[in-house]
C-alpha cells in the first residue's frame, strides 16, 4: 500500500505493521525477537542475568521497529527492521537492540557493560510501567504473553485469524489503550466469541 504510514511499534498499540501488501520474505514478529533473545547465539542474554534481574529489573517487554513502507519494492522484506528487549522496573529501563538480518533478528554485541544495554532511561511518567507484553522465565529467558500475540495478529491485517484462549482475549481487553475504539471493538467481539 503506497503512502501507508506506520511508526515505531511500542508497547501494545503497534506490535506489528499492517503496511505493505505482499512480501516474499518472512514477516518477523514478537516471537521471533524473543526466540533470538533466548538463543544460545545471543551472548548478551547470559551476561545480563547476573546483574539486571537481581538488581530489580524483573519485568520485560518486546518491541518492534518498522519502516513506513515508503520506497519499498515488491521484493523487499517485511516492514520489520529490528526489535528490542526492554528490562525495567517502576523507575528505569534498559534496552537491548537487534537488527534484522535476512529472516532473523540478531542482537548487537556488547558495546558497554552488560547492565548498561544499548539504551537506557527513566520512564517519562510515574504511572507508566513499560511494555508489559512478555514475561521472564528462567534467568533472562523470556516468552511473549498470549494477549500480545492476539494484538500482533490483529495488527498484521486488521483481523484476528488465530485461535486464542478466553484468558488471552480477556487480558487483551484489559490491555486496550483508552483511545483505541477502532481496535477495541474487534478485540471485545473476539472476547465475546471465545468466552
Amino acid at each position: 500500500m503506497r503512502g501507508c504510514a506506520c511508526g515505531l511499534a511500542v508497547a501494545v498499540a503497534l506490535l506489528t505493521s499492517a503496511c505493505g501488501a505482499q512480501h516474499h520474505a518472512a514477516k518477523l514478529g514478537l516471537t521471533d525477537c524473543a526466540k533470538a533473545w533466548n538463543s544460545s547465539a545471543n551472548e548478551r542474554r547470559a551476561r545480563v542475568s547476573p546483574r539486571l534481574v537481581p538488581g530489580g529489573f524483573t519485568q520485560v517487554g518486546v518491541q518492534l521497529s518498522v519502516t513506513s513502507g515508503v520506497g519499498r519494492t515488491r521484493n523487499s522484506p517485511s516492514d520489520t527492521v529490528g526489535c528490542r528487549v526492554v528490562f525495567f522496573n517502576r523507575r528505569v529501563w534498559v534496552a537491548f537492540l537487534a537488527d534484522r538480518k535476512g529472516n532473523e533478528f540478531h542482537f548487537h554485541t556488547a558495546a558497554a557493560g552488560a547492565e548498561e544495554g544499548d539504551r537506557r532511561g527513566a520512564w517519562p511518567t510515574r504511572g507508566y510501567r513499560g511494555p508489559d507484553n512478555a514475561r521472564l522465565l528462567t534467568g533472562t529467558k523470556l516468552e511473549v504473553r498470549p494477549f500480545a500475540l492476539l494484538f500482533a495478529d490483529l495488527f498484521d491485517n486488521g483481523r484476528i485469524d488465530g485461535r486464542y484462549s478466553c484468558a488471552a482475549a480477556r487480558a487483551a481487553v484489559a490491555h486496550l489503550p483508552t483511545d483505541a475504539a477502532a481496535i477495541g471493538g474487534r478485540v471485545r467481539d473476539y472476547e465475546n466469541k471465545v468466552c
